[in-house]
């Protein structure tokens, strides 16, 4: 974790995955939904392009069950925790 001084930041309030600042008594001082896809991109069975037509795509085209992300999010004064929360549409946070 990097604090940084600005940043572009798009919450999604309908998503899945939330970034929540929280104080030391756990109140919720900020939180920033995202979605997270674990599919792959590259289809093998989609022909090479023209610039490498015989290179294998540059990731599997199994998807995955992990996935890197990188958030900017406001800091907010008070913070002392940082949280993943996931929740599926319709249910409560886990």
């Amino acid at each position: 974790m990097h604090r940084v001084g600005t940043g572009v930041l798009q919450c999604h309030p309908t998503r899945t995955y939330a970034i929540e600042l929280r104080d030391a008594s756990e109140n919720l001082l900020y939180s920033c939904s995202f979605n997270v896809n674990f599919e792959s991109e590259y289809d093998p069975e989609a022909p090479a392009g023209p610039s490498a037509p015989n290179s294998p795509p540059p990731f599997p085209p199994q998807d995955t069950l992990q996935e890197d992300v990188m958030l900017v999010v406001p800091w907010e004064l008070g913070t002392s925790k940082v949280v993943l929360t996931y929740q599926p549409v319709g249910n409560q946070p886990t």
